[in-house]
């Protein structure tokens, strides 16, 4: 083989490497591949924040205390919104409209052994205000049920947490995934369409118990927001 065409294969033989290391979106690791697929849709009611106090500002010359009001207001067509003002002295009611939920970004395959990987829960729906830690402790479980000795489970959101007209981030959406006690630290869910996040490897048959912490931007609007927490084994 001549040097020109020695070089080409090694190039080649490189780029199948480096595709095998880092392996397509429904693999694990090398030598493993996707079994099976689950949904838990995720729901938060979400109040808005109430009118916040501002203290007086003693360099200015009316120093009455003033209200911030945090609102919304969205109209059809390109008319531009507005998230807030100040307002002295009145009061604003700001009518909130009810939202209905949306479908999901990411598609979620089929399962056709649903005695695989299950969950005690297929919906969770938490409440809460604007500008606060929603929390729910082992809002769900989700049990690999299978005799093999080394799988991989993993999981994601399906997309941010969306009403009819807006969103807010997922990764304000923390999970801790236990067998019997919780682990020290939680950690945010990863978005679709980035790379689903390893929740165990592990062997047999394995439930975990799932808690949950939804952060609410303080100024999002009221509404029903929606999405889908998605987990997937592997072996």
């Amino acid at each position: 083989m001549n040097a020109p065409i020695k070089r080409t294969a090694l190039v080649a033989l490189a780029v199948v490497a480096i595709f095998v290391a880092l392996g397509g979106p429904s693999r694990a690791g090398v030598g493993q591949i996707q079994r099976d697929q689950i949904q838990v849709g995720i729901q938060i009611n979400v109040t808005p924040a109430p009118l916040g106090y501002v203290p007086p500002d003693a360099s200015r010359e009316d120093s009455r205390p003033s209200i911030v009001a945090r609102f919304t207001l969205r109209a059809h067509g390109s008319a531009a919104s507005f998230d807030s003002g100040v307002l002295s002295g009145s009061s604003v009611l700001v009518a909130q409209q009810t939202q209905s939920a949306v479908k999901v970004e990411a598609e979620v395959s089929p399962n056709p052994n649903a005695t695989l990987l299950f969950s005690n829960n297929p919906g969770v729906i938490l409440t809460g205000t604007a500008g606060t830690t929603i929390t729910q402790s082992c809002a769900y479980t989700v049990t690999v049920h299978t005799t093999q000795t080394n799988w991989t489970l993993k999981d994601g959101l399906s997309g941010n947490p969306s009403s009819s007209s807006t969103s807010f981030p997922g990764s304000g959406i923390v999970r801790n995934n236990y067998l019997s006690t919780p682990q020290p630290t939680a950690s945010p869910f990863t978005v679709f369409p980035a790379a689903w996040q390893n929740v165990a490897t592990n062997n047999g048959i394995k439930t975990y118990c799932v808690d949950l912490a939804v952060s609410v931007p303080v100024t999002t609007p009221g509404g029903t927001y929606t999405t889908n927490a998605v987990y997937t084994v592997f072996w």
